[in-house]
């Protein structure tokens, strides 16, 4: 009962594959259109640039389905689909920003509620073209006025944060930068820390991004619209339901609910808890340690007898990141605590650690400007509050 819609590059062999098989047979594509191409042609599934598969992917991972298998690949399986292509997979130009507010406007018009856009721009194959870090505000690049206006008007965005973490740029693109859009990054998913390549979050805006994260080792085109098939699935379960409170269930079903940062957001969403939180069955509190801590080093007990993978966020404010370290299935004895320095891999890779029968201590490290420190060990939070 819920329309939703895909904004995207082109959507290769979706009139014939498996996943989309249950969409078709049902009369569940309600509409197609290019906004690159002629509006009108009848091969909108066929290739037309070599990234013409992408918004098929991306329809897949939202409401794809695998008869053989009898598995989702997609959560909003259910749902109807208005699909555009917008985006030259062979090309990057700022006037796919103007067939992306062609395409919003014709989903509005046509009903659509949810959209799911796996697309971001920052920089151009013309570089006189370009946007600026400091355009990612919500308020300059006209796909993000448009985003916003579309979250004014009642529509549920969802957008892929970009996977430029680890380029130059590394903050999220227009339109993930809309105040109003629900942008996803992605996480890896042994402990839900922030994929490498996914963006984060710009410091000089008075709002968090992204808002959410979810696990992808492909891009956060792949995140996006699994979070947009919760949100499809919320919107079944609760029509009337707003874009604010959507947010609000996200954020409080969090991984890292009540302390996101501009890495993950609020983590990973937790579906019990969301729906719960929903029906009025789920309190807002969590519990979070929070430990003043004098000087450079900080211990941690911790239960040596659970499967332990660390993830440390240190921050120089409550939300925004300087450096993020994993320590997966790790337990870093006193001899080992310069490790603790180290990000990611170099961590795991540096042997084993003996674990007193008293139980084990993790040692934390201030790193220089770090203010506070987010430790999640076990899924459970502990803020370190690094005092002068």
């Amino acid at each position: 009962g819920v329309i939703a819609g895909v904004i995207d590059a082109g959507f290769v062999n979706v009139d014939s594959g498996k996943a989309y098989e249950h969409l078709v047979k049902n009369n569940r594509i309600l509409g197609y259109r290019d906004f690159i191409l002629d509006s009108t042609r009848t091969d909108f599934f066929d290739k037309q640039t070599s990234g013409d598969g992408h918004g098929a992917q991306v329809l897949a991972y939202m409401g794809g389905y695998d008869p053989e298998t009898n598995q989702r690949i997609g959560l909003a399986t259910g749902a109807s689909y208005f699909l555009a292509r917008t985006e030259n997979g062979d090309k990057e130009h700022l006037v796919e920003e103007d067939d992306w507010i062609e395409a919003i406007e014709w989903m509005y018009n046509n009903g659509v509620r949810v959209v799911n856009t796996s697309l971001g721009y920052s920089e151009f194959d013309d570089t006189t073209e370009n946007h600026t870090i400091y355009d990612m505000n919500g308020k300059t690049t006209k796909i993000s006025i448009a985003a916003q206006k579309a979250v004014d008007r009642g529509m549920i965005l969802v957008c892929s944060a970009g996977n430029l973490g680890l380029k130059p740029w590394r903050y999220v693109s227009a339109p993930a930068d809309a105040e109003g859009v629900i942008s996803v990054g992605a996480t890896y998913k042994i402990d839900n820390a922030k994929e490498g390549y996914s963006s984060v979050g710009p410091e000089f805006n008075a709002y968090l991004k992204p808002d959410i994260s979810s696990y992808s080792d492909r891009g956060t085109s792949y995140s996006s619209p699994e979070i947009a098939g919760l949100v499809t699935c919320i919107l079944q379960k609760y029509p009337a339901i707003n874009m604010k409170e959507i947010k609000q269930a996200l954020a409080i079903s969090g991984s890292m609910y009540p302390l996101p940062n501009n890495y993950v957001g609020y983590g990973v969403p937790n579906p019990e808890i969301l729906f719960d939180y929903l029906a009025g069955e789920h309190s807002e509190g969590r519990t979070v340690r929070y430990l003043n801590q004098k000087g450079e080093f900080s211990k941690i007990k911790i239960d040596s007898t659970l499967k332990t993978n660390v993830v440390v966020y240190h921050k120089k404010d409550r939300l925004h990141v300087i450096e993020q370290i994993r320590i997966s299935n790790k337990i870093l004895t006193k001899e080992e605590k310069k490790l603790s320095k180290a990000i990611g891999e170099k961590v795991e890779k540096s042997g084993k650690s003996k674990i007193s029968k008293k139980g084990a201590r993790l040692y934390i490290q201030k790193p220089d400007g770090a203010a506070f420190s987010t430790v999640v060990v076990n899924g459970e939070l502990l803020e370190i509050i690094w005092e002068k």
